[in-house]
């Protein structure tokens, strides 16, 4: 898996992502809609050995990482997903497991990585805590329950 960041170049890709359920997470189309006009959310693509677009996550630098933590050199994880055609193969775990090192090349200065789940949703929870995410305790109500706020430190 290779993480980058995305180029308009790569919009076919990201159109023809398939989200079968995209209840706990955006499309990424609509996350692009907001990149557009907000620098500070960067998106990107993991893709495989043949380039094929496997899973699509946001970095947000904004003011929304502050309702998960109180450190400035921190991303919010948000969006993840993994194309729908992808599943269950372990491409989420090697994308994740990759995040600490393309955050060291893209975004030195980060410290933290953190992100809400919603505590429904067991598998994205697992998938987390598996690669390295620890829960900090913290919970606060979302749009569609209440997310539990993990958090992971770069090295």
């Amino acid at each position: 898996m290779k993480l980058k960041l995305y180029e308009d170049s790569n919009f076919s890709k990201v159109s023809n992502y398939f989200l079968k359920d995209a209840y706990y997470t955006a499309h990424p189309i609509d996350t692009l809609k907001i990149s557009v006009n907000n620098k500070k959310y960067h998106p990107v693509l993991s893709l495989d050995n043949d380039d094929n677009l496997i899973c699509f996550f946001v970095l947000d630098e904004g003011s929304d990482k502050f309702k998960y933590t109180e450190e400035n050199d921190s991303l919010l994880l948000r969006a993840f997903s993994t194309d729908s055609k992808y599943l269950r193969k372990g491409y989420a775990t090697k994308t994740i497991e990759s995040l600490a090192e393309f955050v060291k090349k893209e975004f030195p200065e980060i410290k933290q990585i953190v992100l809400g789940v919603n505590e429904k949703n067991l598998s994205a929870i697992s998938l987390y805590l598996k690669t390295g995410f620890k829960d900090s305790g913290d919970r606060f109500l979302g749009k569609k329950g209440y997310q539990k706020v993990l958090l992971k430190d770069i090295k």
